[in-house]
């Protein structure tokens, strides 16, 4: 009797730890290619910052949404820009500045020449990939990211991660369903 009620609650312990485990794992695409029957996986987007993005021209970004994808055996890091009206913030020669919590930073190309780009009821999106390495990748597991610094000649863009996105549950998430 005594080990039932010892039993019980552990099991109870396990069950809820990885119900919220799972619950922190959401993605909107979960799938293997059937050609080269590799995996492909992306999170769900999440919004990133706290505060309405000012750049030096007219424009505002009104929010950041960040999805990590995994395909053909690379990582990559996929930021959503959302615009009431805008124009293309980076391209293939623009980097991606990632700030980690303990003061050391990764640098990152954007993969495309021209954004993807979608409109919305009141809204447009532009979409910009980067490819990480797998050694920034396992650094990412084990330290958030604080800030963005995307640089380009025409719109350079800076924004703080709020503090409530614990960024290395995203990027562990990831690795743990691969």
């Amino acid at each position: 009797m005594n080990k039932c009620k010892t039993v019980i609650p552990f099991l109870i312990l396990i069950f809820s730890f990885n119900h919220l485990t799972a619950q922190d794992c959401n993605f909107e695409t979960d799938k293997t290619d059937k050609f080269s029957k590799t995996r492909v996986l992306y999170t769900e987007p999440i919004k990133i910052n706290d505060k309405k993005i000012k750049l030096k021209n007219v424009y505002k970004i009104n929010k950041v949404e960040m999805q990590l994808r995994f395909e053909n055996d690379n990582y990559f890091v996929n930021l959503d820009f959302y615009f009431k009206r805008g124009v293309s913030l980076a391209n293939s020669t623009s980097n991606l500045i990632i700030l980690l919590t303990d003061g050391s930073t990764i640098e990152l190309r954007c993969t495309k020449d021209i954004p993807d780009f979608k409109t919305g009821f009141s809204s447009m999106v532009y979409s910009y990939n980067f490819k990480l390495s797998q050694e920034d990748y396992n650094k990412l597991l084990s330290t958030d990211i604080t800030d963005f610094r995307m640089t380009s000649a025409i719109n350079p863009v800076e924004f703080s991660v709020s503090e409530k996105v614990k960024t290395s549950k995203i990027f562990t998430c990831l690795k743990n369903n691969i």
